[in-house]
């Protein structure tokens, strides 16, 4: 017997008359079923599953801008010193827009083009990775100038560009150095293993022009293709970005590895010191701030190191001082927001620590962009671990939302770059084609 709350059907009868008892115990069951399963279903309505509407805690961005440009945006990058940006969709398109107004200056849509793996701007020149191809744009005119093949069946990686200029794109394990807008070859290596994060190196540096990271460790490469020097790492790296004398290399652990290459090296070539904000950090997104005086890594919260040498009281510190100005605060500031940061990106404003402006930009996988001040107040203490054992403790501090914005619709919308696209204007480009951008209220 079948039991459905009062409802009792009996499997073993049937109400149609067969001249097989085989074939009746073979209907009956689903015949049976299918009318209670309507009975008991019966006046209830199935509902469509609710629109995911991110919830937002400040609110006070203004949009500036909203461009739909076509479904899978891809990538999304600014000139230099320039109000222009390039985006590309998953289509090949490549479109040239005013950074101020979002309007569409140039077109790329050549037949040649594929959904780039990475783009970057080398003066006016627009470089575009896909696939196994460099392809060089001109931005005045959207017009494909140079194409440079690095090497077949291996998608280009990464990309970056150096002084020259020059852009330097990794295929696994294969490096390739060109100078632009001719495309001619400098150099190229091979590294142990695949690549897998590359930085530019700072103005300040005089013999490495760029990094790589791979399985063994992060090498640093001059403009000639020689290697500089070998810096050693066990773990696995997913970013790498360089300010000043440091470089800094973030693990898929959350820790993040500092070398100051002003100083000599030991013999192993072993970090200088290692940080982990203990928040969740997942490495994929590291920035530093313009002035050397901050470093944001992504992850369920982001986290910021203080380069500033301030140094704020906390009971739970491990060190018995604090250190000189220059070298990082090893108590971080957890950006608390249960949304996560899926992208960091600070301001390219100069400002004191002290001011109260927002600096730092954080973009959830909903889309959420969040606007910190991460050495704003309120700045409140708080540790991990068993507070009646604080040398153990792995102390924090927390800082708070000072703004933040959903995409203009209310709904989720997955990111896929976080931009700021001046000192005031920060722009978040998603998946779905759009881009947007919103003032930041001073």
């Amino acid at each position: 017997r079948l039991n459905q709350g009062d409802l009792e059907i009996p499997l073993t009868q049937s109400r149609f008359t067969s001249p097989s008892p085989f074939f009746a115990q073979l209907v009956t069951p689903s015949v049976m079923i299918a009318p209670a399963v309507k009975r008991a279903f019966e006046g209830q309505t199935v509902s469509k599953k609710p629109v995911s509407k991110p919830s937002i805690d400040r609110g006070g961005l203004e949009v500036v801008f909203r461009v739909q440009l076509g479904v899978g945006l891809m990538d999304v990058t600014q000139m230099s010193g320039e109000p222009l940006i390039a985006a590309a969709t998953a289509d090949g398109v490549v479109s040239f827009m005013d950074a101020g107004d979002g309007h569409m200056t140039a077109r790329c849509d050549s037949e040649d083009m594929d959904a780039p793996n990475a783009m970057e701007f080398a003066s006016k020149w627009l470089v575009h990775c896909s696939d196994d191809c460099v392809r060089i744009v001109e931005s005045a005119m959207g017009k494909i100038v140079h194409t440079h093949q690095v090497a077949e069946h291996s998608d280009l990686d990464h990309a970056i560009v150096i002084d020259g200029p020059m852009f330097v794109v990794a295929a696994g394990r294969l490096v390739h150095a060109c100078a632009v807008p001719t495309g001619e070859l400098q150099h190229s290596m091979q590294t142990a293993s695949a690549v897998r994060a590359m930085c530019a190196a700072p103005r300040s540096a005089s013999q490495w022009a760029y990094a790589i990271a791979h399985k063994e460790g992060v090498r640093l490469v001059s403009a000639q293709g020689e290697a500089v020097s070998e810096l050693s790492s066990q773990r696995m790296l997913r970013s790498l970005d360089a300010c000043g004398p440091w470089l800094a290399a973030a693990a898929s652990d959350g820790t993040v590895e500092l070398w100051d290459l002003a100083r000599p090296l030991s013999g192993t070539n072993q970090p200088h010191c290692s940080l982990n904000g203990n928040c969740g950090s997942d490495g994929a997104s590291l920035c530093w701030k313009g002035d050397g005086a901050g470093l944001a890594i992504s992850g369920r919260r982001a986290a910021v190191f203080d380069f500033t040498g301030s140094n704020p009281n906390h009971p739970y510190r491990k060190q018995s001082s604090p250190p000189a100005p220059g070298w990082p605060d090893s108590v971080p500031r957890v950006c608390m927001s249960d949304g996560g940061a899926q992208c960091v990106a600070w301001s390219p404003r100069a400002s004191p620590p002290d001011a109260k402006v927002s600096e730092l930009a954080t973009v959830d996988k909903e889309g959420v962009v969040r606007l910190w001040q991460p050495w704003g107040l309120p700045l409140r203490k708080g540790g991990v671990g068993n507070p009646s054992q604080p040398h153990r403790m792995k102390p924090q501090f927390y800082t708070y939302v000072k703004q933040d914005a959903a995409h203009p619709t209310s709904e989720a919308m997955e990111p896929c770059v976080l931009k700021w696209l001046c000192e005031d204007v920060v722009a978040v480009g998603y998946y779905s084609g759009e881009i947007v951008a919103w003032r930041v209220a001073r």
